[in-house]
């Protein structure tokens, strides 16, 4: 019996140690995976259907902390999303494919679909691409190889996702290029290796590269 008691103590004491151990080397994110083994306790809260969707949210419980509320999307029956967070007492925001958002107003019932539009680039119409470091004010018109580099880029990119809110770029360490097709011009921002378009959707245009728009900018790519 006392090799039962011992025992059970000497299992809580090691469980306590790892416990301590993660709060202080570990930090918050191993505390989270470490909680999420023990899994969390959800139940359905209010549903809306609207447009062909439905959206079912649920009250959640975890293993050391408040409710938190989460939301999925289904259509015909099928789940097609979830969404974390609700973005105010009336707004869903789900994402059910790479180049679609979908924006639910539950309080009007109104659908808004912001549906990624990219241009691609042809190189034998484009006139010229110029390039401003934004932070120095310094601006370049891109050569012919820097050119041709940047286009094949950007018809290749990669959708990374879509930002509604300005400035899609914070630091101080972006870039505009400009691109002009006689008398039409589109305008991009470039961050590392990321590019926004004029439609706020933001693609890798190189993931290889982070300072992919520095190198340009720099002559790299002559």
């Amino acid at each position: 019996m006392f090799k039962k008691i011992r025992k059970g103590i000497k299992m809580t004491l090691i469980l306590a140690s790892v416990f301590i151990t993660l709060v202080v080397i570990g930090g918050y994110a191993e505390l989270r995976i470490f909680g999420e083994a023990f899994g969390s306790e959800c139940e359905k809260s209010e549903s809306w259907t609207m447009g062909g969707y439905r959206i079912q949210r649920y009250k959640c419980l975890g293993w050391a902390g408040p409710h938190n509320y989460r939301a999925d999307l289904y259509k015909n029956g099928k789940r097609i999303d979830e969404s974390k967070y609700l973005i105010d007492s009336c707004f869903f925001k789900f994402r059910p494919e790479d180049d679609l958002y979908l924006e639910f107003n539950i309080c009007d019932k109104s659908i808004n679909e912001i549906r990624a539009k990219k241009r691609q680039l042809n190189i034998d119409k484009v006139n010229s691409v110029d390039i401003k470091d934004c932070k120095t004010g310094i601006s370049k018109a891109l050569g012919e190889k820097e050119r041709q580099k940047f286009i094949n880029d950007w018809n290749k990119a990669r959708i990374s996702d879509h930002r509604d809110r300005a400035p899609i770029f914070y630091s101080g360490n972006k870039f505009e290029i400009l691109v002009s097709l006689g008398n039409d011009k589109i305008k991009f921002y470039g961050f590392n290796h990321l590019i926004a378009d004029e439609f706020n959707w933001v693609y890798y245009i190189n993931k290889n590269e982070t300072s992919y728009f520095e190198q340009l900018m720099n002559g790299k790519y002559r």
